[in-house]
């Protein structure tokens, strides 16, 4: 599972689209502190995974699993779809970007559902 900056910084990111996620459902059975960031990394019950946005708000940060049960194709048109996303997308092109599956399915879901893309600091409409 992806806690790394990047993938929290895009997931903040697309909550105008996206929404803050499932809710959690405590307690919170550990936290992992990201130094980076000073901020942390919470995991609740069900093994949700989410990041605090402000004392008291957290923002789930969905598992590749979860990613893929947003693109609301059946699994042929998921599978082709995805497919010439990751061969002719402007990630294929530079694919140094996006370094896991949960940030590889986020780009996807955006552009998929919202025709956005990743410009390493926001989601942008693309062109």
């Amino acid at each position: 599972m992806d806690s790394s900056e990047t993938y929290i910084k895009m997931r903040m990111a697309a909550i105008p689209d996206l929404g803050i996620g499932t809710p959690s459902l405590r307690p919170f059975h550990f936290v992992k502190a990201i130094p980076d960031l000073s901020k942390q990394v919470l995991i609740d019950v069900k093994g949700d995974w989410y990041h605090i946005t402000k004392p008291g708000h957290e923002c789930q940060l969905e598992r590749q699993d979860q990613l893929q049960a947003m693109v609301k194709l059946n699994l042929p048109e998921l599978e082709m779809s995805f497919h010439d996303f990751c061969l002719h997308s402007i990630y294929a092109r530079d694919a140094r970007y996006l370094l896991s599956m949960e940030q590889l399915w986020l780009a996807f879901v955006m552009k998929e559902n919202y025709g956005k893309i990743w410009e390493n600091e926001k989601w942008v409409v693309m062109q």
